[in-house]
């Protein structure tokens, strides 16, 4: 399974999904500093920081479930690993 990165979006999708431009959502991801990887502790999986920022990121644009979100965009939820 790959990982959902700003990189893995073209100009185009960052645009649609997102409301921004890719070089943009780069700027914003790294001023927020978000951590390389992300430790939920629920139950202590861990994610990319980035594909958290841009789970966030579509949540906001679409008002769309996370559920939905992970299934629809980013593949299935258990892409998280232990």
């Amino acid at each position: 399974s790959r990982n959902r990165i700003i990189d893995s979006f073209s100009e185009a999708e960052c645009w649609c999904e997102f409301r921004f431009r890719k070089e943009h959502l780069l700027a914003l991801f790294r001023l927020l500093r978000f951590p390389i990887v992300v430790q939920f502790a629920d139950n202590c999986s861990k994610m990319p920081g980035e594909e958290v920022f841009l789970r966030g990121m579509y949540e906001l644009c679409t008002g769309m479930e996370q559920e939905r979100i992970c299934n629809l965009i980013f593949g299935t939820c258990e892409r998280r690993t232990r």
